[in-house]
């Protein structure tokens, strides 16, 4: 029986030689695909190398600076006190004396003249409003 269609040169005229091309075009795309694989690469083997640990330990610049308990209770105890308070505030935040209580002084001064600030504002803003009402 003659195929009219099979104008294709791949085209197998009996079943046999069809099964035939296909087990070897499966062979040969076995070996393609094994010669295809690219070599792996050598990776690089390193060596250990001796690393010296670091010190991280927290060193602290003056023992002399840390407060006590009672070094802070005399701080507020002295600021309580009216115009002995004020002249001390001032003293401890700006002078050479403990660094722990200038800083700390120093920020609770910012903050005063954040609200000292804030307070005036409000204060015109409230005798402005009275101001308006009469």
């Amino acid at each position: 029986m003659e195929n009219h269609y099979s104008n294709n040169k791949y085209e197998p005229e009996y079943e046999e030689d069809f099964n035939e091309d296909v087990e070897e075009d499966v062979e040969e795309t076995v070996e393609e695909d094994v010669e295809e694989e690219k070599p792996k690469k050598k990776v690089k083997e390193y060596k250990p190398v001796n690393i010296q640990p670091v010190n991280r330990q927290v060193q602290r610049q003056n023992y002399d600076d840390e407060m006590t308990i009672g070094d802070w209770l005399m701080t507020f105890l002295v600021l309580s006190i009216p115009l002995a308070g004020f002249v001390m505030f001032f003293v401890w935040a700006f002078g050479n004396g403990n660094q722990t209580r200038a800083t700390f002084l120093k920020a609770f001064f910012i903050l005063l003249v954040i609200l000292a600030v804030l307070l005036i504002m409000s204060g015109l803003m409230f005798g402005g409003m009275l101001a308006a009402l009469m």
